[in-house]
């Protein structure tokens, strides 16, 4: 039995873009609104060449605490952004976070935001 995000990563794998050429667009949004502790993207993101970093740009409408949720199929946990300050009012701010191969990730705020960007690039990790 495949595991959802390796089904999720077989079909992204295959386009036609070669391994490591650009990064690989994991999601967008522009000027949504989100209720306080929901997910800001429908799907979670799985990296498509783990391990990978995702570089995470993000600005908000108003100022909250931002957080990574990594869900490894067994346990989710919080990463809250920018050392656990709130992200500053339409302020753009640009962050690396690693993940592994088995982590479906999402984003939210702790109070009701508008994301008036956010852009989430993977890229993967040459070894």
């Amino acid at each position: 039995m495949t595991s959802e995000a390796e089904q999720r990563r077989q079909k992204a794998r295959s386009s036609d873009t070669p391994p490591y050429a650009q990064p690989i667009e994991q999601a967008s949004l522009q000027s949504a609104a989100k209720e306080a502790d929901t997910d800001f993207l429908d799907e979670d993101m799985v990296a498509v060449f783990p391990p990978s970093m995702l570089r995470i740009l993000v600005q908000l409408s108003v100022a909250a605490k931002c957080h990574v949720m990594v869900d490894n199929g067994s346990t989710e946990v919080t990463l809250v952004l920018n050392s656990g300050a709130n992200l500053a009012a339409g302020c753009l701010y640009l962050f690396d976070v690693l993940v592994a191969a088995e982590d479906l990730v999402n984003l939210q705020a702790d109070g009701a935001v508008t994301v008036d960007r956010l852009i989430v690039q993977e890229i993967p990790i040459v070894v």
